[in-house]
């Protein structure tokens, strides 16, 4: 599984994820071998386990990660997920919490903040404090 949603395709990500499920994802993305593939899965994976981790990544110094955990926490963003479990609240919050520290952190790079932006407005954050000075953008 790991080698076909390497590829990236949408469908091998999803299975993926479903196998794995959204704690294996995390844990997977602690190895380097691993963590491209498992960061792009996150996108995918049931609940909000994964998105403390996503936050994590997306304030990295690193480009990469930080773009593709980005773009997985829009694409979680955008499926919408039912909660898994209880613990779900706390790690949507501390999530929502960290993305949207990255959204009003004018050091960082414009499209960083603006995918923030996109993940915390789509997520049912529980407070969202997202900065308006890049709506236009």
């Amino acid at each position: 599984m790991w080698t076909n949603a390497k590829e990236g395709v949408p469908e091998d990500l999803a299975s993926l994820a479903v196998h794995e499920g959204a704690a294996g994802l995390v844990e997977a993305s602690s190895e380097s071998a691993l963590r491209t593939t498992a960061i792009r899965a996150m996108g995918y994976a049931r609940g909000y386990a994964q998105l403390p981790a996503l936050a994590d990544f997306a304030a990295s110094k690193n480009d990469e990660d930080g773009r593709l955990a980005l773009e997985a926490a829009v694409e979680l963003a955008q499926r919408g997920r039912p909660q898994e479990d209880h613990e779900d609240d706390d790690e949507l919050r501390e999530g929502c919490d960290k993305l949207s520290e990255l959204a009003r952190d004018v050091k960082r790079p414009k499209d960083r903040r603006i995918s923030a932006i996109r993940a915390v407005r789509g997520l049912p954050c529980p407070t969202a404090n997202v900065p308006t000075d890049l709506d236009a953008h």
